[in-house]
């Protein structure tokens, strides 16, 4: 937990103090979470959670930027009981993340992104209505892709939708698992988070120096 701190106030750093002439913008974010964990034989974003954070952005040209943060995420899986099927599952994962995009905007209104973040896991529940609380702990990192479109809502606030999937397992399957053919045996490790991010961010940027 301290090395991802660490890193990411040296990459903040790094950030605001380069290319001068192209100050950074703050980015601050919240917004909901539908998630699921493929390989849980389960299917549908069913574990809703929140978002917030904050994001630096570095224009690194006309329309292009740089975005980095460090960000709060709930992440996991549910299915709940029902009358055909009385069963319940339910995983909390609790990560801090660092998302680092790259962005481009289209026309003024529309943006769109993709990039990697880096996740440590600093709490965990999992339980099922046939074990109750399970004792299995899933590894504390998440790496994972992410692409993403926005729509500037006006000059301050912007929406954003975007899609995360882990590329590591965040748990590997127990050695007794089936795994099929050999391209799942070669592909599908374990279990993965499969994220819908729907946030909405709020733009603060520096003031113009003036030129006196």
């Amino acid at each position: 937990m301290k090395k991802l701190l660490s890193i990411s106030f040296y990459l903040y750093a790094l950030l605001g103090f380069s290319q001068e002439n192209k100050p950074f913008n703050l980015i601050l974010t919240a917004g909901a979470i539908g998630s699921q964990v493929d390989g849980d034989m389960l299917g549908g974003y069913n574990k809703f959670g929140t978002v917030g954070g904050i994001n630096l952005n570095k224009g690194i040209g006309e329309k292009s930027g740089i975005d980095f943060g460090l960000t709060y995420v709930q992440k996991g899986a549910r299915k709940n009981p029902s009358n055909m099927d009385p069963t319940y599952y339910l995983v909390r994962l609790n990560y801090v993340e660092v998302p680092f995009m790259l962005s481009t905007n289209y026309k003024v209104k529309y943006r769109f992104e993709g990039g990697l973040s880096f996740a440590y896991l600093f709490k965990s529940h999992e339980e099922s209505s046939q074990v109750g609380v399970i004792d299995n702990p899933f590894k504390p990192y998440d790496f994972c892709y992410n692409v993403g479109f926005g729509y500037r809502l006006s000059e301050k606030f912007y929406s954003n939708l975007r899609y995360s999937y882990s590329l590591v397992p965040i748990r590997d399957y127990n050695n007794n698992v089936y795994l099929g053919t050999f391209w799942t045996r070669i592909f599908n490790k374990g279990l993965y988070n499969n994220v819908l991010q729907v946030s909405i961010n709020y733009i603060i940027s520096p003031k113009e120096k003036s030129s006196e």
